[in-house]
């Protein structure tokens, strides 16, 4: 059975989702307190249709996503911690079930963040504990000096640009 491999990112609320739900889903997680009313207000923002034009976060995801699976040969499919649906439970959960191992790979880089050292282990935990079979590959921390590469080679991309075009910087 071949690997499958998750892509996971943070999600963003999309830019049509009226103010006063957010407005409201932030002071229920503040105050506490109403737990269906925060779970429907949640759910409601994860299920919110996405575009390119609403939720520009959700399509750059998707289409790295893409692009990994073509470079891979492999299954790749996308969770999200907040804001966007699946969740990391529910898409590791499926996969598991289909593919038995699933590399799960955080789009957040740096370690020591609140996201890829606490948040995405426990929905790990939670999916194998529910599956209760499969096998999961963690795929963090990067190495520090990949992540510098990838750093300098932007630095130099944009620095061989001054002053021509839109990814040039202006001066």
């Amino acid at each position: 059975m071949r690997p499958a491999v998750l892509l996971v990112a943070h999600g963003s609320p999309p830019k049509d989702v009226p103010r006063e739900m957010l407005d409201r889903l932030r002071r229920l997680r503040v105050l506490g307190g109403e737990e269906e009313e925060l779970r429907r207000l949640e759910e409601a923002i994860r299920k919110w249709p996405r575009s390119r034009e609403n939720d520009p976060h959700w399509w750059s995801t998707e289409r790295i996503a893409r692009m990994l699976s073509e470079r891979l040969g492999l299954d790749v499919h996308t969770a999200y911690l907040e804001f966007c649906s699946p969740t990391v439970e529910e898409k590791l959960g499926e996969l598991l079930r289909k593919h038995g191992l699933v590399v799960v790979v955080p789009t957040m880089v740096v370690e020591g963040g609140r996201h890829v050292e606490v948040d995405i282990r426990r929905e790990i935990e939670s999916a194998l504990a529910r599956v209760g079979r499969g096998r999961v590959v963690y795929a963090f921390p990067f190495r520090m000096e990949d992540f510098v590469e990838l750093l300098a080679r932007q630095v130099l991309r944009f620095l061989g640009g001054l002053g021509e075009g839109p990814e040039g910087a202006k001066g």
